[in-house]
């Protein structure tokens, strides 16, 4: 979500079995050595930037006209309505799943 939601002419959003179908085509599209030095900061640094984002969203919602003046009305349609569900206690909850 904090990756693939932004554009709403793409707005995907992966499942958990998504992200990990991601994670080991890059770790085989990449040389070894490299898959296992960033292997252990995959999972603290998704975190990290769901935390970024959650404050980001925050942010929006607050200042989302002042930040963005001029932005098309189906862009800040679009940006509202997936800062309400970002920032929705489900959506929070089932981000919390995922590092357990």
């Amino acid at each position: 979500m904090t990756s693939t939601r932004w554009d709403p002419d793409i707005d995907a959003e992966l499942s958990p079995a998504d992200t990990a179908a991601f994670l080991a085509a890059w770790e085989e599209a990449v040389p070894p050595a490299l898959a296992a030095a960033v292997r252990p900061w995959l999972a603290p640094l998704r975190r990290l930037t769901w935390l970024r984002t959650l404050s980001w969203m925050a942010r929006w919602k607050v200042e989302g006209a002042r930040l963005s003046p001029g932005m098309p009305d189906r862009l800040r349609a679009h940006m509202d309505a997936h800062v309400a569900f970002i920032l929705s206690a489900g959506c929070i909850e089932r981000v919390r799943q995922e590092w357990r």
